[in-house]
C-alpha cells in the first residue's frame, strides 16, 4: 500500500526507530551497492541489551564491524556454499524422514483419517529440529509424539521472547519497571542460552574423548569448536542467534508452498510428474536430485516471493514524508525529514500520523553507520536506519505480472521477462546474505519432494480461507489444514 501511494522511498516510525523505507528495487540495488565491508543490519538493540545485562557474548546478529567480520568468516565456512550444504544431507534427509512418520501419525488421528489440522505447527518443529541437528550434531526430540520437557521448555521461551520483544520495542522504557514482559523477554533469552549452552558443554565433553583416542572430528559444531578460531563463548552467543534465525523463513515457507499447492491443482500435478520423471519410484529424493527439478526449486522461489516475504524490519505503513518525484498517487513533491536534497536548504518539519501496529523485530535492514549515502538527489546521514521493504518490491506489477497470483513458471528459465535482480532477494545480499541460505533451501526442497512424493494435498473441505499476518514473516492468520491423500505406489 505505501509503495503505491507514496512511491519509492518512504519514512515511518515504530516505537523508537525512525525508518527510511526502500520500495523500490532500482532505489535498493543503489544503496547495497555502497555497502562497506561491514555492513550493518541493524542496532539489535534489545538481544544487544539482554548480552549485555547478562555480560553474554555477542553474535553474528549483534556483533559490528571487524569483530562480526572475523565472527562471520568463521561461521561460513561448511554452511555458505551449496557444496558444503551436501554435507548435511543425510542429517537433513533423517529429519525428513521423521516429518513424514509424524505427517501420517497426524493425519490417522483425525476423524477423516486424511486431515492433518496446523501444518504449519508441524512443520516449526521440523525446522527447529533440523537446525537443531546440524548446529548441536544431536537431536532434541521436536517430532516426537512426546516432545521432552526440556525441549518443549527451549521451544516456548522462543516464542516468549519473540512476543515479549513486541512490547520492549514499542513500550516506553519506564514501563519495564512496573509491567512483566522486560523480565519475560530476558528470562527467555536466559533459557534459549541455557538450552544451548548445556548442549555444546555436552560435545565438548564428547570432542575431548574423541580427540584421546585419535579419532577424526566431523560437524558444524566440532568444527567450530576444534578450528580454535573462535572462543567458548564466542561459539555459544554464535549458535544460539543461528538457531533461530532459519527456523520461521523455513517452516512459514513450507506451510504456504502447501497451502498453495492444495489450492492450484494443476501445479501440484505438474510437480507431481516432475518427480516421477527425476526420482525412481523405489526410493526418496536425493539432494543430488533437485537440480533436476526446476518446478520444484521455482515453486519455493515463488512462495518465498508471494507468500513469506519479510514486509520490512518496521512493519507500519502511516501515511509518511515522501520523497519528491514519488510515483504514489498522492504524487506529493515534499522534502524529506532525514534525506536532504543535494544542494537544497533544510526540510521543513512534516507532520506525522499515528502508525497502525503490527509485530516487529527490527533485523531486515541497514544501518550505514560508515558514511553518508546518496541515493538519487538526496544525502542521507550516516547512521540512518533502512528498511527494506521486501514484500512491496516483490509485489510489484513492474517487474511481477499479475504479483497476488501464485505463479512458480514465472522463474522457470524462458518464461516470460526476466526480473530485477535486487526484486525478490529473500535470503538478503552480499556479505550479509543468510549464512544459512543453502541449509534452509536444502531443507524446503527435500521435504516439500518428499510430501508431494507420497500425497495429494488439498485444502480443508470446510473452505477455511487463511490470510497472512506480520510476525517478522508473514504467518498465516489461522492454523492451516490441509488433507494428505495417499498416492498409490509411493515409497
Amino acid at each position: 500500500m505505501s509503495r503505491r501511494i507514496y512511491g519509492p522511498i518512504w519514512k515511518s516510525t515504530f516505537g523508537h526507530y525512525q525508518n527510511i523505507n526502500i520500495g523500490s528495487p532500482v532505489v535498493l540495488e543503489q544503496l547495497l551497492r555502497q555497502e562497506g565491508k561491514y555492513p550493518m543490519r541493524s542496532d539489535m538493540a534489545l538481544w544487544k541489551e539482554h548480552r549485555d545485562t547478562r555480560r553474554l557474548p555477542y553474535g553474528p546478529f549483534t556483533e559490528e564491524g571487524e569483530r562480526w567480520y572475523r565472527l562471520r568468516q568463521v561461521l561460513n565456512k561448511r554452511l555458505l556454499k551449496p557444496s558444503e550444504a551436501l554435507l548435511y544431507a543425510d542429517a537433513i534427509g533423517e529429519v525428513v524422514s521423521d516429518l513424514m512418520v509424524r505427517l501420517r501419525e497426524e493425519r490417522s488421528r483425525s476423524p477423516s483419517g486424511v486431515l492433518v489440522g496446523d501444518v504449519a505447527n508441524l512443520l516449526y518443529r521440523f525446522a527447529l529440529e533440523g537446525i537443531s541437528y546440524i548446529l548441536f550434531e544431536t537431536r532434541i526430540g521436536c517430532l516426537k509424539q512426546q516432545v521432552p520437557a526440556e525441549t518443549q521448555h527451549f521451544i516456548d521461551s522462543i516464542n516468549l521472547m519473540f512476543k515479549n520483544s513486541i512490547f520492549a520495542t514499542v513500550l516506553p522504557r519506564w514501563s519495564r519497571k512496573v509491567l512483566p514482559f522486560w523480565d519475560r523477554y530476558l528470562d527467555s533469552w536466559d533459557t534459549i542460552f541455557a538450552f544451548g549452552k548445556n548442549l555444546i558443554d555436552r560435545k565438548m565433553k564428547e570432542l575431548e574423548g574423541q580427540v584421546e583416542r585419535g579419532k577424526e572430528v566431523s560437524g558444524y559444531l566440532s568444527y567450530l569448536l576444534a578450528s580454535g578460531r573462535l572462543s567458548l563463548d564466542e561459539v555459544y552467543g554464535s549458535v544460539a542467534e543461528l538457531l533461530l534465525a532459519g527456523v520461521d523463513t523455513t517452516s512459514n515457507t513450507l506451510s504456504w508452498a502447501l497451502y498453495h499447492l492444495s489450492r492450484d491443482l494443476g501445479i501440484q500435478e505438474t510437480l507431481y510428474q516432475e518427480l516421477k520423471a527425476v526420482v525412481p519410484p523405489d526410493r526418496f529424493p536425493q539432494a543430488e536430485d533437485i537440480p533436476k527439478m526446476p518446478m520444484l526449486r521455482a515453486i519455493i522461489k515463488e512462495t518465498l516471493r508471494a507468500g513469506l516475504q519479510t514486509p520490512g524490519a518496521a512493519s507500519i505503513h502511516p501515511p509518511t514524508h515522501v520523497l519528491p518525484g514519488g510515483d504514489g498517487a498522492a504524487g506529493q513533491r515534499e522534502m524529506f525529514l532525514l534525506g536532504a536534497q543535494v544542494g537544497a536548504a533544510p526540510a521543513p518539519t512534516l507532520p506525522t500520523s499515528r502508525p497502525r501496529v503490527y509485530p516487529v523485530v527490527p533485523t531486515n535492514a541497514r544501518v550505514f553507520y560508515e558514511k553518508d549515502i546518496i541515493i538519487g538527489d538526496y544525502l542521507f546521514p550516516k547512521n540512518t536506519l533502512f528498511v527494506l521493504a521486501h514484500y512491496a518490491m516483490s509485489h510489484d506489477e513492474t517487474y511481477f505480472p499479475e504479483p497476488e497470483r501464485f505463479l512458480p513458471q514465472r522463474w522457470l528459465r524462458g518464461y516470460g521477462s526476466p526480473h530485477h535482480p535486487f526484486s525478490s532477494i529473500p535470503f538478503g545480499y552480499g556479505v550479509r546474505a543468510c549464512v544459512g541460505r543453502r541449509i534452509a533451501e536444502l531443507e524446503m526442497h527435500l521435504a516439500l519432494a518428499r510430501i508431494i512424493q507420497a500425497f495429494e494435498v488439498r485444502p480443508d473441505p470446510r473452505g477455511v480461507e487463511v490470510t497472512s499476518v506480520s510476525r517478522i514473516v508473514l504467518v498465516a492468520d489461522k492454523p492451516i489444514n490441509l488433507e494428505f491423500i495417499a498416492r498409490p505406489g509411493a515409497p
